[in-house]
């Protein structure tokens, strides 16, 4: 850091007068905390804030009258004017040895009484002040940074502020011995977004002791003088790093070491750290997002620890021998933020400047340091799923699956790799519409990375459902597949139940009865035979039982409304069961459900049919009986027709 220039400062009595040029024509009068202000002001060359808002009478107010920059109270003479310091976007404060301005935010305040210039900076500034004494009656700042934290800086000899063309205070420091008794670094962020590259590149191993290669060691001095130097390394202390790569919402180290290169003892060595973890910079700062403070730990040339805590650093006095360091291991976090946010680690060291040992830095140029922190997203973990039975490729599960009501299971296999090889820690499965398709039984056991998928919709459901597959790696990062899974209704069969499995046929016509010699008989099931069954001279018989296919029902629920109706018997459903000869051997005309129009369910069907008497005993042929729904579905059943004796 540069040494800063001292600048003197007329006063009148307790009213401050901060003059570019010394000559003032203001007269002031001090009260018990307010300064009274009169005498010709001459012509006020002022800049007025956007809003057009003109002070008030009784305020505190800096005023450029083109001679001198006074601190007044205004009166009623001075209302329609406006204050100088009235427009924060228009005001800024640059520290000596800085070569650029830092962004106030909010007003500037001024207390008579304590001489004390208040202002909040939109852009952090590390300072510290030694200033051993009280601070009339040279000046104090009082400065609030990007995170709400006021620190109040007493030493401050003078305050310049330049034309409202540039709208800036440039603070200027008593000197003490070996340095300013007031020392600040600016951290402008927009300088920073450029910052230079690491050094070496990573993957570069370098001497832990000595991480910057030239100059290692620092420049000799022919006197006996400290030389403080703070670096930001990686978490592995191989390289200075400018740049810093985090994923969003995990935890990312690095490492702060301050050392003395100097050839004398450092004492009264400070540190403090900054970073925003608190209020929300506002534009033109480019980085916005915020950090959360975790813990750190800290070991010296000796590799021991020298402490360990949480939030920023904000080491108060120590001492550092020639060649020793500390290094400060601090683990940070930043959780609300988008990919590529960029956010900005700072750091500074100070050194006391009455210090007979150290004589003072030999150089504060690197006194401060800073890297810029680069968020990147921890994606989570990648979800394929295949037909294991065919394979990758077309083969992938789709989306939309597309099923019908009593399909049979779909079977796949999915497996999860994580891009930054982190462990896979859980794998789920859940569906929107569990009627339809159920979540217990959609995954099956894990295998390494893989689990099986089971996809099934319930009996007789239909519709749609929203499956989600969800992948969790070790640090917490999600990545989910989500597919539909579209079920279509199905034609289900309509059903009956058959009277009787068998028909025994009489050669004298007799009533038909079953393989025991029972009759077919009973309520709705009595056969009724035409008068040509009993005629001697007849050669066919024929016979009808009534309800022979009885509970008729055409589907489930949502198939009520479909109507059924036989399927008319062809030859071909009927089949040789025993015997020799031909189907017109047995039957002149073949057994058919009746009637042949379409019923509701609930109805029952006739089978009539004509057979031969003179058909050979031994004869027996299965016919099959159908019928179907509307929808063209069919039930069938088989009745087994024989000759008796």
């Amino acid at each position: 850091m540069h040494s800063l220039t001292t600048r003197k400062r007329k006063t009148i009595a307790a009213f401050v007068s901060l003059a570019l040029v010394s000559t003032s024509t203001l007269v002031t009068a001090v009260g018990s905390s307010t300064v009274a202000a009169s005498g010709n002001l001459g012509v006020l060359r002022t800049v007025c804030p956007a809003d057009g808002s003109t002070l008030t009478p009784g305020q505190i107010a800096l005023v450029d009258d083109g001679k001198s920059l006074q601190i007044v109270v205004v009166d009623a003479s001075m209302a329609e004017q406006c204050s100088v310091k009235a427009t924060p976007a228009n005001l800024k404060v640059r520290f000596p040895g800085n070569a650029l301005d830092i962004i106030l935010s909010g007003p500037v305040s001024y207390t008579v009484l304590t001489r004390e210039v208040a202002f909040g900076i939109v852009e952090p500034a590390l300072c510290e002040s030694y200033y051993p004494g009280s601070s009339p009656p040279l000046l104090q700042i009082s400065l609030t940074d990007p995170d709400g934290v006021a620190q109040t800086l007493t030493g401050i000899s003078g305050l310049e502020y330049a034309l409202p063309s540039t709208a800036r205070f440039t603070p200027a420091s008593a000197t003490a011995l070996y340095g300013d008794w007031v020392q600040c670094h600016a951290i402008p962020y927009n300088s920073l977004v450029a910052n230079a590259p690491d050094v070496p590149a990573p993957g570069v191993t370098v001497d832990p002791e000595n991480p910057d290669l030239i100059f290692a060691d620092g420049l000799e001095t022919p006197t006996s003088r400290a030389d403080l130097r703070i670096e930001i390394l990686d978490d592995g202390e191989r390289y200075l790093t400018r740049n810093i790569q985090a994923y969003i919402d995990q935890p990312f180290q690095y490492v702060i070491r301050v050392r003395n290169v100097g050839n004398a003892t450092a004492s009264g060595v400070r540190l403090r750290e900054f970073m925003p973890d608190a209020a929300v910079l506002s534009p033109p700062v480019p980085m916005t997002p915020r950090v959360t403070i975790g813990g750190w730990t800290c070991e010296n040339e000796a590799e021991q620890s020298c402490g360990a805590s949480s939030g920023q650093l904000d080491i108060p006095d120590f001492t550092l021998a020639a060649g020793a360091y500390r290094s400060y291991t601090v683990t940070r976090e930043v959780a609300v933020a988008d990919v590529d946010d960029k956010v900005a680690i700072s750091t500074a060291v100070f050194f006391a400047p009455d210090d007979e040992v150290s004589k003072g830095d030999v150089s504060a140029d690197d006194n401060v340091a800073s890297a810029i922190v680069t968020l990147l997203e921890n994606a989570g973990p990648t979800i394929t799923c295949v037909d294991p039975q065919v394979g990758a490729g077309p083969n992938a599960l789709p989306n939309p699956l597309n099923m019908q009501e009593d399909d049979a299971v779909r079977e796949f296999e999915c497996t999860m790799t994580d891009a930054e090889q982190d462990a896979i820690t859980s794998f789920t499965a859940s569906s929107s519409n569990t009627v339809l398709i159920p979540n217990a039984g959609l995954l099956g056991p894990r295998a390494g990375d893989s689990w099986e998928l089971f996809v099934q919709p319930q009996s007789e459901g239909s519709g749609s459902s929203l499956v989600t597959l969800t992948a969790t790696d070790a640090r917490g990062a999600t990545r989910s597949l989500a597919f539909t899974v579209n079920v279509a209704e199905a034609n289900d069969a309509p059903s009956f139940s058959l009277f009787s499995s068998t028909i025994v046929q009489s050669a004298t016509g007799d009533v038909p009865t079953n393989l025991l010699g029972d009759p077919l008989e009973g309520p709705n099931h009595f056969p009724t035979m035409e008068a040509n069954c009993f005629d001697s001279g007849n050669t066919a018989c024929t016979v009808s039982i009534s309800a022979f296919a009885e509970d008729v029902v055409a589907g489930p629920s949502n198939e009520s409304s479909q109507l059924v109706q036989p399927v008319t018997l062809a030859p071909a459903d009927c089949v040789l069961a025993n015997g020799s000869g031909s189907l017109s051997n047995m039957f002149a005309v073949l057994p058919q459900l009746t009637p042949a129009t379409a019923q509701a369910s609930g109805s029952d069907f006739a089978l009539a049919w004509t057979y031969r008497k003179n058909a050979s005993a031994a004869l027996a042929f299965t016919c099959t009986v159908r019928a179907q729904d509307s929808g063209g579905a069919q039930v069938s059943g088989s009745v087994t027709f024989s000759m008796g004796n």
